[in-house]
């Protein structure tokens, strides 16, 4: 992109830039109902609302937190190849059969 296109008001994507939300997106409020009927789609949104940070990703957080009720959290941590996959896998399945509806949520920090 040169310097005389983005002076005429023209945009590109540039490697590494968020978009804003765009006009006619839906809300936060209208993402975390569609997201708490069970919206997997709607729950990606709002965890990339949320990755963006800002005052928007605070609400949401926020919003998200008063709805968990008596969600329980769990962190596992450890070295590559200590099973942690396995057992999120394992225990996730356990829940789900006992009529629970679990998330997993990954991050890698690297």
């Amino acid at each position: 992109m040169t310097v005389g296109a983005a002076s005429a008001g023209k945009t590109a994507d540039l490697p590494g830039r968020v978009r804003p939300v765009t006009a006619g997106a839906p809300s936060a409020e209208e993402l975390l109902e569609r997201a708490a009927a069970g919206d997997r789609r709607a729950a990606g949104k709002l965890l990339t609302r949320v990755e963006r940070g800002g005052a928007e990703a605070e609400r949401i957080a926020e919003a998200a937190c008063a709805r968990a009720g008596g969600a329980h959290v769990i962190g596992v941590t450890g070295p590559p190849g200590a099973g942690k996959s396995t057992l999120v896998a394992g225990l996730a399945a356990s829940l789900a059969s006992g009529g629970a509806r679990p998330a997993v949520l990954a991050v890698d920090p690297s």
